[in-house]
C-alpha cells in the first residue's frame, strides 16, 4: 500500500510501479503536478478513500500507453480524481485491455482515448460519476473514446462536460478540410445504462463510427443533440430516455447508412427544440440511406415541436409503430425519397402552427406511402391539413387505411403525384379525396 504525498507524488509513484503488480493507494491525498505512466507490468490500481489531484491542466493524472494485447488487462479502480477542466483522470493510446470502475471525477474527464490517432481496444468504463465544472469553457467531454474498437461504456453518471460520452472515429462533414471519405475508426462500441445530463453540447453521441449501440440510456438538457449518430453506419439507439435537447433528442448528422431509433422516449417542452432531426450540410441523394424510427414514443409537452429533417435529404426512411403527441412529422428536404409512415398514432391537443400539415412529405423519387395511422385531436376550431405530400417530380403517393377523428380536415397532394387513395375512414366515413395542390417545388 502506498502512502498518501501531499508534495508532488509523480515520482514517489512511479517509482513504485515496477514488476508485476497489484497497487493500493492508501486513504488520503495524492497531488500530482504531470502524469505518472502505467507501465504493463501493472494490472490493478485501486484505493479506497484515496484522492489523487492533478495540479497541472491539459495533461492526465495516469498515462496508459502501447499497452500490449499480451499484457495482463489493467483495471483502475475505487479512486477519487480531481484535476482541471482541460485535464483527464486517465488518457490511453495505442493500448488494449484497459479496465476504469467504480471511479469518481471531478471537474476534470474521466477518459480520453487516441487523441494522437492510435487505436485502443478491449475497454471498459463502468460505473463511474463524473462531474464537470458548468459553463467552464476548457471543459471537455466527460468520456471521451477517440480511435476505439471494441468498448463497453455502462452504468456511467457524467453531468455538467461539453459533451457526455462520445466516440469518435474521423470527421463526418465533408465540408471540413479533416474530412476522410470512408473512413470509420471507432467500431464495436456498448453504451448502456449511464445517466448523461446538462452537457453544453451532445449527450451521447460520436462520429464516423460502425456497429455502434446505445441503450437505456437516461438524457436530459442538452445544448446541442441528445442521442446523435454522425456518419456512422450500422448504429442503434434503443429504449433510451431523452429530454430537452436543443437541435434533436434524436439525431443523424451528415451521412449515415443502417442506422435505427427504436423503442426510445422522447420529449421536448419547447417548439424550436425537435425531437427527431436529420441534418446535413448537403442536400445530395443517397447521404442517409437505410434509416429506421420505430416504436418510439415522441411528444411536445405544452406545445407542438417536430420531427424533421433540416437539410438531411433521408432515402426510403422507414417511420413504422411510433406515438407521436404533438409531433408535426415534417419530411422536406431537396432530393429526399421514398418515406413510408405507416401504423403510427398522431394525437394533437395543441394547435398546430399557422399553415402547417401534421405530416408534410417532400419526395424526388420511389414515392411516399402513408398507410394504416390514426389521426387523434381534441376538440378544437378549425380545420387543419393532416397530410401534405409534395412531388416535384412526379411518382406515387399512396394514401391508405388512415384513421382520422372528424376534427382533423383535409388531405393535399400534388397534382403532378400518382394518387392511390383509398380505405381512408374520417368521423366514421369515408373520408373525402384530397385536395390536388399546384406547387412550385422543383
Amino acid at each position: 500500500m502506498i502512502a498518501p504525498v501531499e508534495a508532488d507524488a509523480v515520482d514517489i509513484l512511479s517509482s513504485q510501479l515496477t514488476g508485476p503488480a497489484e497497487i493500493t493507494l492508501a486513504p488520503g491525498t495524492f497531488r500530482l503536478k504531470g502524469s505518472v505512466t502505467i507501465p504493463d507490468t501493472v494490472h490493478r490500481i485501486s484505493g479506497k478513500g484515496a484522492t489523487v489531484v492533478l495540479e497541472e491542466d491539459g495533461c492526465a493524472a495516469f498515462l496508459i500507453k502501447d499497452r500490449s494485447a499480451l499484457a495482463q488487462p489493467l483495471i483502475i479502480e475505487d479512486i477519487e480524481f480531481a484535476g482541471p477542466p482541460s485535464s483527464r483522470a486517465v488518457e490511453i493510446s495505442g493500448s488494449h485491455g484497459v479496465t476504469i470502475r467504480n471511479c469518481q471525477v471531478e471537474g476534470m474527464s474521466l477518459v480520453l482515448t487516441g487523441q494522437d490517432r492510435r487505436t485502443s481496444s478491449g475497454l471498459h468504463v463502468m460505473g463511474n460519476r463524473c462531474n464537470g465544472v458548468g459553463h467552464e469553457k476548457r471543459r471537455r467531454g466527460g468520456i471521451e473514446l477517440r480511435y476505439v474498437r471494441n468498448a463497453v461504456v455502462s452504468g456511467n453518471q457524467v453531468e455538467n462536460y461539453t459533451h457526455g460520452i462520445m466516440w469518435w472515429g474521423g470527421e463526418a462533414n465533408y465540408k471540413k478540410k479533416s474530412y476522410e471519405k470512408d473512413v470509420r475508426g471507432a467500431s464495436d462500441i456498448i453504451i448502456e445504462d449511464n445517466v448523461v445530463r446538462d452537457v453544453s453540447m451532445g449527450g451521447i453521441w460520436g462520429s464516423r463510427g460502425e456497429r455502434i449501440s446505445v441503450e437505456r440510456n437516461v438524457v436530459e438538457r442538452c445544448g446541442d443533440v441528445g442521442i446523435d449518430f454522425e456518419g456512422c453506419r450500422d448504429a442503434v439507439a434503443r429504449d433510451n430516455i431523452v429530454r430537452e435537447c436543443r437541435f434533436g433528442g434524436l439525431a443523424v448528422f451528415f451521412s449515415a447508412e443502417n442506422v435505427r431509433f427504436s423503442g426510445n422516449a422522447v420529449s421536448s417542452t419547447r417548439a424550436d427544440w425537435p425531437v427527431l432531426r436529420f441534418f446535413n450540410v448537403s442536400q445530395r441523394p443517397g447521404n442517409l440511406r437505410g434509416l429506421v424510427v420505430d416504436g418510439n414514443f415522441l411528444q411536445g409537452i405544452g406545445c407542438v415541436t417536430s420531427a424533421d429533417d433540416a437539410n438531411g435529404c433521408t432515402g426510403n426512411l422507414l417511420f413504422k409503430k411510433n406515438q407521436l403527441v404533438n409531433v408535426r412529422l415534417e419530411l422536406v428536404a431537396n432530393n429526399a425519397s421514398g418515406p413510408a409512415v405507416l401504423d403510427n398514432m398522431f394525437i394533437l391537443t395543441q394547435p398546430l402552427p399557422e399553415g402547417e400539415a401534421w405530416v408534410s412529405l417532400r419526395t424526388f423519387g420511389d414515392g411516399a406511402v402513408v398507410r394504416r395511422n390514426i389521426f387523434q385531436r381534441g376538440e378544437s376550431d378549425g380545420r387543419l391539413t393532416a397530410i401534405r405530400i409534395v412531388t416535384p417530380r412526379g411518382g406515387e403517393a399512396v394514401i391508405s387505411d388512415n384513421l382520422f377523428s372528424a376534427a382533423v380536415g383535409g388531405v393535399e397532394v400534388d397534382r403532378r403525384a400518382a394518387l392511390i387513395f383509398k380505405n381512408n375512414k374520417g368521423g366514421g366515413e369515408d373520408l373525402s379525396p384530397p385536395l390536388r395542390i399546384e406547387t412550385t417545388a422543383k
